[in-house]
């Protein structure tokens, strides 16, 4: 099926727009919040699986931490980065349709998602906000979505770290939540500035990477949920 996606992408010209960017920025904005509780860093070559699972076993005072250099040796990162658009076109596919959510937030009675190409969400929204031609009202985002299964191409620019390997016992995936062949659901985000998900919390524990851009987490304790 893959292959015949592939011809029927060739059989289509693709939008020509003009681009002042072919690749997102990674600066940092000045105006983010200073954190009050800087979550703990660990450098790659002190986390190793052993340190991970102790430090993540205890319900009790685990917390959550960020692991500096985990995937910088992603081609997603070096050889093959994600951070250019056109790569991404041509890896998943300009007509290829991808769910996209409408709207600042999936809480509000405006959201909806509809089915856009995928070359046309980065020409309309990605592509414009990257050159700050883009409203901040303006929040379209493809969120949570498996768009490997989709462009099997992106799975050689990345590989799941040993750490999803770990056995954690809690906040187990339903068996349909995820493909036979695996137990580590792996999922994309891509959305442009401004780009807001309501607080929240999953059934499953995380390992977040960032491939380009930026995102600011605020984290409650579990205690604050009611």
């Amino acid at each position: 099926m893959h292959k015949v996606a592939e011809w029927i992408e060739s059989r289509y010209p693709k939008t020509v727009v003009s681009k002042e960017s072919r690749e997102i920025s990674e600066s940092v904005p000045d105006d983010l919040p200073e954190p009050h509780h800087p979550v703990k860093r660990y450098f790659v070559d002190d986390m190793d699986m052993f340190t991970f699972q102790s430090t993540i076993a205890d319900t009790s005072s685990s917390q959550p931490f960020i692991i500096e250099n985990a995937v910088s040796s992603w081609p997603a990162l070096t050889c093959r980065k994600w951070s250019n658009l056109e790569y991404l076109r041509e890896a998943v596919g300009h007509h290829r349709l991808v769910p996209v959510e409408i709207g600042s937030s999936y809480t509000q009675g405006d959201w909806t998602m509809k089915l856009l190409p995928f070359g046309e969400f980065l020409d309309s929204v990605m592509y414009p906000s990257a050159n700050g031609h883009r409203s901040k009202d303006q929040t379209d985002y493809l969120a949570q979505h498996d768009l490997l299964s989709q462009a099997y191409r992106l799975k050689r620019d990345f590989w799941l770290p040993d750490y999803t390997q770990v056995e954690t016992g809690r906040r187990l995936l339903d068996s349909k939540s995820y493909e036979a062949d695996s137990d580590t659901l792996v999922n994309i985000w891509l959305g442009p500035k401004h780009t807001i998900s309501p607080l929240h919390y999953d059934r499953y524990d995380n390992l977040f990477a960032q491939v380009f851009g930026f995102k600011y987490f605020r984290l409650f304790h579990p205690d604050q949920s009611s």
